[in-house]
């Protein structure tokens, strides 16, 4: 028969030698969970930006309910391909320019199709003054719509 100090000792063991493997699972569920989250923030922010840009194109352009669900995904399209390609070129700045530029004009021709001439006008003068009083000529597609 086992003493209680015996099995105190085997419980002791055991528990020693199970929390180095807890510790492998542990590391990587937190790792997965690190993920998820890291995901889950970006796309917040990316949500957030689509709406400010919508808001700003609203505003400078007081859009029917129409044009507005035509307007949603050409921004949602600009805000993720600008988020990705701050992604992919990171390390290349004239990369990243060049990128910026080839989807600022696709933006620009995606919303001609669906606002007027006259709207397009109004976005224009909203954005230039709007970066006036920012106190800047502050020209990248982030700043698109503000």
């Amino acid at each position: 028969m086992l003493t209680v100090v015996e099995i105190c000792n085997k419980c002791y063991i055991f528990i020693i030698l199970n929390l180095t493997k807890m510790k492998k699972y542990v590391s990587i569920i937190a790792l997965f969970f690190a993920g998820i989250v890291f995901v889950y923030a970006q796309e917040a922010r990316q949500t957030k930006r689509v709406s400010q840009i919508m808001a700003n194109i609203q505003k400078a352009c007081n859009l029917s309910n129409e044009q507005a669900s035509k307007v949603l995904p050409v921004v949602q399209f600009f805000v993720k391909t600008s988020f990705d390609n701050r992604k992919q070129y990171a390390n290349d700045k004239a990369e990243l320019k060049t990128a910026r530029t080839t989807n600022k004009e696709n933006f620009k021709e995606g919303l001609a199709k669906v606002l007027s001439p006259d709207q397009m006008k109004q976005l224009e003068q909203y954005t230039k003054d709007k970066r006036a009083k920012r106190g800047g000529n502050q020209s990248n597609d982030e700043n698109e719509g503000e």
